[in-house]
C-alpha cells in the first residue's frame, strides 16, 4: 500500500511539473533551513505504551524534571515524534531515566510505513547520550530493545528525546542528466542516464507516459524496461528522490519507439520427397489385370 501512495503522489507531481504548476519539488514546505535546530520539542508524539503518570508527550517538552515511561517487560517499546514535515536529521539527544536501554534504534520514516535505521547500539550508557545521526524523514522513532537493568516491574523511562536538524534545502534538487537510449527492442528499452548534480539519491523512478513503470536504488542509473508493444511510441522520464522524500523535478522526456516485431519464420519445406509405393490390395499393383 505505501509503494503504491507514494507511486501515485509522483505521477501527480510529474503531472504538476510538466504543466508548470509546480516549479520545485519543495513547493510548500517550511521556509529553508540551514543551521541544525531543535525540531521535536512539543511536536505531536505516540509511544508504544505510557504508564499512568508519564505519557509521552513528557519526552519533547524541554524539561528534564519530566519523563517518558513505557510500560514494564522485557519486551520492544517506542517513542516517534511526528516533526511536522520531512526533514534532515543530524543529532539525537537522549536523557534517559533510570529505566534506560543498552540496545536501541533510532529511526525515520517519511509516512510511518517503512521506517530506516540512521543509528544502533547494543552498548548504551545511560544518562545523557548525544547521537550523531544522518537520515530524512518526517517522523523520528526511538526503537528500544534490551533494558539497562533486568528489574521486574520496569520498562524504560527517558526524560527527554530531542531530535535536532533541518526542514527544506537551500537548493531544490536537480534532476537526472543525460537520459539516453541503449538497445530497443520491439518489446524492451534500455535506458540510461547520469545522477542529479548537486544531491545524492536514495532511489529513482522511471515513467513511461506518466505511469510508474520501475523504482530501483540510488546506485542503479541503467535499466531495462520490458511489457512494450512492438511498434510503439512511449515518452520516458526519470525522477529521483533524496533520502529524505524530496523528488527532483523530471528529466527531459526521452521519446523511444519500439520496432514492429520480425514475422515468424515459417519452417523449411520437407526436403526429397518421393515416392516410395503404389501397391494397392493384392492383385491390383501397377501391372495387374484389371477386371472387365
Amino acid at each position: 500500500m505505501s509503494i503504491r501512495i507514494r507511486a501515485l503522489g509522483l505521477v501527480a507531481a510529474v503531472a504538476l511539473l510538466g504543466s508548470g504548476l509546480l516549479t520545485t519539488s519543495s513547493a510548500g514546505a517550511a521556509t529553508p533551513q540551514s543551521v541544525p535546530v531543535l525540531l521535536s520539542q512539543n511536536r505531536p508524539v505516540s509511544a508504544s505504551s505510557s504508564g499512568g503518570c508519564c505519557p509521552a508527550k513528557n519526552a519533547v517538552d524541554g524539561r528534564s524534571s519530566t519523563r517518558w515511561a513505557s510500560a514494564a517487560g522485557p519486551g520492544p517499546q517506542w517513542i516517534v515524534v511526528d516533526l511536522g514535515a520531512v526533514a534532515q536529521v543530524s543529532r539525537v539527544h537522549l536523557e534517559w531515566d533510570a529505566s534506560c536501554a543498552t540496545g536501541y534504534r533510532i529511526e525515520t520514516s517519511v509516512d510511518q510505513t517503512t521506517w530506516t535505521a540512521v543509528f544502533s547500539t547494543t552498548t548504551g550508557n545511560g544518562g545523557v547520550e548525544d547521537r550523531a545521526v544522518s537520515g530524512g524523514g518526517r517522523y523520528v522513532r526511538a526503537y528500544l530493545t534490551h533494558r539497562c537493568r533486568n528489574v521486574s516491574g520496569k520498562g524504560y523511562s527517558l526524560r527527554e528525546f530531542q531530535v535536532f536538524g533541518t526542514i527544506g534545502t537551500d537548493e531544490p534538487p536537480g534532476p537526472p542528466r543525460n537520459v539516453r537510449l541503449g538497445e530497443v527492442t520491439c518489446g524492451s528499452v534500455e535506458i540510461i542516464w547520469d545522477p542529479p548534480e548537486n544531491f545524492t539519491p536514495a532511489r529513482y523512478d522511471i515513467f513511461t507516459d506518466g505511469q510508474l513503470r520501475l523504482t530501483v536504488p540510488g546506485t542503479v542509473t541503467r535499466v531495462v524496461i520490458t511489457g512494450l508493444l512492438p511498434n510503439f511510441e512511449y515518452g520516458v522520464i526519470v525522477v529521483a528522490e533524496d533520502a529524505a522524500g524530496n523528488f527532483s523535478p523530471p528529466s527531459e522526456t526521452i521519446v523511444v519507439r519500439t520496432p514492429p516485431c520480425p514475422e515468424p519464420v515459417p519452417p523449411a519445406a520437407p526436403a526429397n520427397v518421393h515416392l516410395v509405393s503404389i501397391n494397392g490390395p493384392a492383385g491390383y499393383g501397377p501391372t495387374a489385370s484389371r477386371p472387365r
